[in-house]
């Protein structure tokens, strides 16, 4: 949200730290808005998972709502089952805007648990 870019923000933290982070993961952003594939591979092998909020509406639009807002359960689940999928990312979860039935259909979906 500052303007870096993940490979900035890594290579600040990386830089600084005398023991750096095993890896990384993202918070509270749609699993839209990684656009896995134009990241490079170093910097997708640094992530190790992701907490998705339940929107993909701009954090601007988001500010201060009253309701609460979340797009359709399998989209944001299908997201994030193909960047797990597709680039590795081991921890899958929900932030603003989930709740349960988005982790069960995660785990169902993922062939973990059938009766979710």
């Amino acid at each position: 949200m500052d303007g870096n870019s993940l490979e900035q923000a890594f290579d600040a933290i990386d830089t600084t730290c005398s023991r750096p982070p095993l890896g990384y993961m993202i918070n509270c952003a749609y699993p839209s808005f990684l656009q896995a594939h134009r990241l490079a591979p170093r910097i997708l092998s640094r992530l190790l998972g992701f907490q998705a909020n339940g929107s993909s509406l701009d954090q601007a639009d988001l500010d201060g709502n009253t309701q609460l807002q979340a797009d359709a359960i399998d989209d944001w689940s299908n997201r994030l089952i193909q960047l797990h999928r597709q680039y590795g990312l081991k921890i899958l979860g929900g932030c603003c805007g989930t709740g349960p039935a988005h982790l069960a259909y995660l785990v169902r979906e993922l062939g973990f648990c059938k009766n979710l």
